[in-house]
């Protein structure tokens, strides 16, 4: 399959294939697409991570029919640059990176019907979900603040489905899960212990199933 903007990448460690893509504002930034049907799942990893932090939960969809593209935000990962550097403008520039994953799946005629982000990539995720009318959204420790991406103005305005994981000794997530709760349509979930974003997984992947799987069912 042919991929628009992409320059192929074969990393050593695994050997697995990734790809390249370029952001409206210039930044070349790497994924890894899994071609499935025709519902999309965008992945958003957390601050300091990287699209690896997401296999439990991948390899525990390869049976579903989902296509499922999977980015390193710029700074982390396989991309250029280190977000230990980065100023707020900087964080903020990163929904350029989200942007550009919804558009490779409609460009591979797949239409973007999930986003799973953790923190810092579930701000994000919340933003673009808002913005690209993206129906349902799962958020592993979202923040009112995460390096300057803020939620909190945005918090009512999303009008699709969410599953909100916050861990028990995570005191700033777990507020925000409780305002989400009152403003949104949301199903939050509180989990045990200090674990954060994707530390979670792979414990918390039967309730994401739950959530997922009646989507392919669903016109």
């Amino acid at each position: 399959m042919k991929h628009v903007m992409l320059i192929l990448l074969v990393l050593l460690a695994g050997c697995t294939t990734r790809y390249s893509l370029t952001t409206d504002d210039g930044e070349k930034i790497t994924y890894e697409y899994i071609e499935g049907g025709s519902k999309g799942i965008i992945f958003l990893h957390g601050l300091g991570g990287s699209i690896n932090d997401w296999k439990p939960l991948k390899e525990a969809l390869k049976e579903d029919k989902f296509s499922m593209i999977l980015i390193d935000f710029r700074g982390h990962g396989q991309n250029k640059g280190k977000w230990e550097d980065f100023e707020t403008e900087d964080f903020q520039d990163m929904i350029y990176d989200a942007r550009i994953a919804e558009k490779m799946l409609r460009s591979e005629g797949v239409i973007p019907t999930i986003i799973i982000g953790a923190d810092l990539g579930a701000n994000l995720g919340l933003k673009l979900a808002i913005e690209k009318d993206i129906g349902k959204v799962i958020l592993l420790s979202p923040g009112s603040n995460y390096k300057g991406i803020t939620i909190s103005k945005e918090i009512s305005n999303y009008t699709g489905q969410s599953l909100i994981f916050s861990g028990k000794a995570d005191s700033a997530s777990y507020t925000t899960s409780q305002v989400m709760k009152r403003n949104i349509n949301t199903t939050a979930i509180v989990v045990s212990g200090d674990k954060r974003g994707t530390e979670m997984l792979p414990d918390i992947n039967p309730h994401i199933l739950q959530f997922l799987r009646p989507t392919l069912t669903s016109t």
